[in-house]
């Protein structure tokens, strides 16, 4: 009798340290899992090239500049229009903070590369300059 005692107090402690394990688990984590038809679409999605012309102006500058830009140039193809509006979101896809963003935007602006319009408490309108004006302003080469 005193052996099954035994073995119901052994129980018991094991138990006891299983549900204590459990409480004690982060469970406020959680685990992104990306379904099978959400990696085929991104997948499919990807830049159109750079012009050569174009990646020698913007791989020097510094920061996330060049993500920024990828990022504008990319929607402005996809709206097949050169000026978008440069939502947190589509920042944030791509892992670029706010601060990033306004950083980034500003070395470009700098750069001549993009005309940004600022409103209160509006996302900023950014007009991309086409290739053309881009490599018509850097001195031809000898």
């Amino acid at each position: 009798m005193e052996n099954s005692a035994d073995g119901i107090d052994a129980i018991i402690a094991a138990s006891s340290t299983v549900s204590n394990f459990f409480r004690n688990r982060n469970t406020d984590k959680e685990v992104r899992v990306e379904l099978p038809s959400v990696a085929a679409r991104r997948d499919r999605q990807f830049i159109p090239a750079l012009p050569g012309r174009l990646l020698t102006v913007l791989a020097p500058l510094p920061g996330k500049a060049l993500a920024v830009y990828l990022v504008l140039w990319r929607r402005s193809r996809v709206t097949r229009h050169p000026t978008v509006m440069v939502t947190a979101a589509a920042m944030a896809q791509v892992g670029i903070s706010h601060d990033q963003k306004t950083r980034g935007l500003t070395v470009l602006e700098k750069a001549g590369l993009i005309t940004v319009e600022r409103l209160v408490g509006k996302n900023p309108q950014v007009t991309l300059r086409t290739v053309d004006e881009l490599c018509s302003r850097q001195e031809p080469a000898p």
